[in-house]
């Protein structure tokens, strides 16, 4: 540690010249991750590309492992460049990205280097994961230690092995709904052909959208104000060590162009790896709308087997054709997070067809549909269906305790439990669902806090508001406020405070607070689950026992 930053003051003291760095992804690399040729520079001759480093490469599911040269360049011999690294993943458990390079260490010098970033796909699992790599380069120029802090954003979409050995997937009915081997086989066999395809025409369209960008070609000349360029740090990107801060460069419309070339290659790809549980549109009709958003929309409907012929109601999610290409993508991924689950309590889609104008996911018939649309609606005068008694209420939530504890020991971590996002039937049956398009159909759910994300802030964890840190921990949390809404009948948690001071206010140590008419046993239970630490909340295991425990007691009075 000493040593190290020993040779950082003898750097900082020795003036050098013609010292510049080069950190970049090859032709054959960039060939590979984007289908075309070139180089893609994020250093070049000790200059920052900021569009290049600031922009999120996407990684199709298909590459696990990239390689990115750098090197050194300086005509004193005995000195070094050093760099530290810090390598993180927004969502862990889709994967956990690593590298070859030590935590800190030296940037090859003179001869070109290279390093390998690992970001393989955990199997089975569906989903996408923003991976961050950060390097912290100390360089010498005109006697003085340049510091080069750059965050590298990659984003991997990974989906579930296909090919892989599952489930046999039935209907309520018994119905086999999955395609044979003999026609898995056949796709299969297509997959080359139609990449080969997609890598011609996306190469075309990328070709065009980023030569004006970001990328820096060996025959471009040196800028006059290079070496003014060197000793700058882009504040709109990258906090400045030195302390200088810069104004934002502006903003073009080409990172916005590659973003929907990057959405709709991944509904490309989305799409064609669904085919393994794809039905045609003849075999589905859509019915009476049971929910519509601004660009959202759900159906009661049929769909018919194509082994028996028999005909079964289903429930439909799509999308409207104005939706765009990236809400249609994030559609498809929300509405594949539960894809081949298995479990009573559990609402998986059954099938989705995609040879329509919009694609159909398709979900097992629950005939009250959303569970926070029918706890609404039991507080009228005259309700659809009896009240809701307390033992009702204990046996819904000892219901959805069991999905919740089935996802995870799958290492499925849901980031967004709340009656909006379960079903339920006549019989008081629920089901955990996915989230799918549950920002358009209860847009007061959802805020954003100033990163164009919206989130369910007020079922939120403090550590998934903090650090967006998900895990079976955060899902308990969620739980918690789930249990709160069924006691509520549906009430809005935390309604008289902002989205902004949630945070603080969950650390200060308040919590909501105990319904009416709730008993002391069950509050107890939803107040266990808000535990500050996660390592203090208790797993999905511990609550399906006191809740059984607190059923029996209830049902010892009847």
């Amino acid at each position: 540690m000493s040593v190290y930053y020993f040779l950082i003051i003898v750097l900082y003291s020795c003036p050098l010249v013609n010292s510049s760095i080069d950190l970049y992804l090859s032709q054959e690399e960039t060939q590979r991750i984007l289908g075309f040729n070139g180089e893609l520079f994020y250093i070049r001759d000790g200059v920052t590309n900021h569009n290049a480093v600031a922009f999120q490469l996407p990684i199709p599911h298909t590459v696990d492992i990239i390689k990115i040269k750098w090197q050194y360049k300086n005509a004193a011999s005995f000195i070094d460049a050093y760099y530290e690294k810090k390598i993180k993943a927004s969502n862990e458990s889709v994967l956990v990205p690593a590298t070859d390079l030590d935590d800190r260490g030296r940037v090859p010098r003179h001869s070109l280097g290279d390093f390998l970033l690992n970001m393989t796909c955990l199997p089975t699992i569906t989903g996408e994961s923003l991976v961050n790599l950060r390097l912290n380069i100390t360089v010498i120029t005109a006697g003085q230690a340049q510091q080069y802090p750059l965050d590298f954003n990659f984003q991997k979409f990974c989906l579930e092995d296909v090919n892989s050995k599952d489930e046999r997937k039935e209907d309520g009915a018994g119905n086999d709904l999955s395609h044979g081997e003999e026609a898995k086989d056949k796709e299969k066999n297509k997959t080359s052909v139609f990449y080969m395809a997609v890598g011609v025409i996306f190469s075309l369209l990328l070709l065009i959208a980023t030569a004006v960008c970001f990328l820096h070609i060996r025959a471009i000349p040196k800028n006059e104000d290079e070496n003014l360029l060197l000793n700058q740090v882009d504040g709109s990107v990258h906090n400045s060590t030195a302390g200088v801060n810069h104004p934002p460069q502006k903003s073009t419309a080409i990172p916005e162009a590659l973003r929907k070339v990057r959405a709709e290659q991944q509904l490309k790809e989305m799409l064609y790896n669904m085919k393994d549980f794809a039905v045609r549109r003849h075999f589905v009709s859509i019915g009476n709308a049971m929910q519509e958003g601004s660009f959202g929309r759900m159906f009661m409907g049929t769909l018919v087997s194509a082994e028996s012929g028999e005909e079964f109601k289903v429930i439909i999610k799509t999308v409207t054709e104005q939706a765009s290409t990236e809400q249609l993508l994030l559609f498809l991924a929300e509405a594949c997070m539960l894809k081949r689950t298995t479990h009573h309590q559990v609402s998986s889609p059954i099938n989705i067809c995609s040879d329509g104008p919009t694609p159909l996911v398709i979900y097992p018939f629950m005939n009250r549909g959303n569970l926070k649309n029918y706890l609404r609606l039991t507080r009228t005068a005259e309700p659809l269906s009896r009240p809701l008694t307390t033992r009702d209420i204990v046996n819904i939530a000892s219901q959805l305790a069991r999905g919740l504890n089935y996802l995870s020991r799958r290492r499925l971590i849901h980031k967004d439990v709340a009656t909006r996002n379960c079903v339920v039937d006549e019989e008081l049956n629920v089901k955990i669902a996915d989230n799918a398009l549950s920002r358009d159909f209860f847009p007061g759910d959802y805020h954003c806090l100033g990163d164009n994300e919206n989130r369910p802030v007020r079922w939120m964890a403090t550590e998934c508001l903090e650090c967006f840190e998900y895990s079976p921990a955060s899902d308990v949390w969620s739980y918690g406020v789930l249990l709160w809404e069924l006691c509520s009948l549906a009430q809005t948690p935390y309604a008289s405070v902002d989205p902004f001071e949630m945070l603080t206010y969950l650390k200060s140590g308040l919590r909501l607070p105990q319904p009416e008419n709730c008993p002391d046993d069950f509050f107890t239970v939803m107040a266990c689950c808000w535990a500050l630490s996660p390592d203090d909340r208790p797993h999905f295991q511990q609550i399906m026992v006191c809740l059984d425990a607190f059923l029996q007691k209830l049902n010892a009075f009847i």
